[in-house]
């Protein structure tokens, strides 16, 4: 084989390995590129899938947030409920309360109308007696200065009632002793009267000797009488 072949065969022999080089790269290139194709979809579909399950993800947190969210909200619906159940139940004892307590008011509010009433009545009452006082002062004065004027008129009454009985008792006196002296004179007359009569008597006795006992004991009986007499006027 003389030159020219072998550098034409050379030449083939580099030439199919070129080719052959070449055809390698370019099935590496087809297998890389196949694989990256492959690697690409398979990225893509994992990409979709962790996609999907993180929007599930998310879509379970979003679930999980409402559930807390609808359960946090029905226990403060709950808290809410029986705040406003224990707020009625309030509302109803300040009703009460106050129906009570509007009760006492008015109850309190007629009792001081009344207490106001019954203290005008008492205070009228009060100006009543106190006028009536001041009356029966003024009457008790008019009295007391009647009772002196009274006590004065009768004092001076008394005063010439006791002059009076002291001029009558003197005029009593008088009189008295004006009828003594009227009833010693009667008596002396009568007693001359009987002794005339008795001497008379004796005279007669002594003249017809009868009785002459007789008008001696009349006469001394008379002196007897007349001696008595006279002692009755002494005392």
């Amino acid at each position: 084989m003389d030159s020219s072949s072998l550098i034409n065969c050379e030449m083939e022999n580099q030439g199919q390995k070129r080719r052959y080089e070449d055809n390698q790269e370019i099935s590496i290139y087809d297998y890389y590129s196949d694989s990256a194709q492959i690697e690409t979809l398979e990225f893509q579909r994992l990409k979709e899938e962790n996609e999907a399950f993180r929007k599930e993800n998310q879509m379970l947190k979003d679930s999980e947030r409402k559930l807390k969210e609808s359960l946090k909200c029905y226990e403060l619906m709950a808290d809410r409920n029986r705040t406003n159940s224990e707020k009625d139940e309030q509302i109803e004892n300040l009703k009460k309360e106050m129906e009570e307590l509007k009760s006492a008011f008015w109850k309190s509010l007629t009792e001081q109308m009344r207490m106001k009433k019954d203290l005008e009545e008492s205070e009228e009452t009060r100006k009543d007696a106190e006028r009536a006082i001041l009356m029966l002062h003024e009457q008790l004065a008019k009295e007391r200065a009647r009772s002196a004027n009274l006590d004065q008129e009768l004092e001076e009454e008394i005063e010439n009632l006791v002059e009076k009985l002291e001029k009558s008792d003197e005029a009593l006196k008088e009189v008295n002793k004006k009828m003594k002296e009227v009833e010693d004179s009667s008596y002396r007359f009568k007693n001359r009267q009987v002794k005339r009569k008795l001497f008379k008597e004796m005279d007669d006795a002594l003249e017809f000797g009868d009785g002459e006992e007789e008008v001696k004991k009349k006469i001394k009986s008379l002196e007897i009488l007349f001696e008595n007499r006279g002692s009755d006027d002494e005392l």
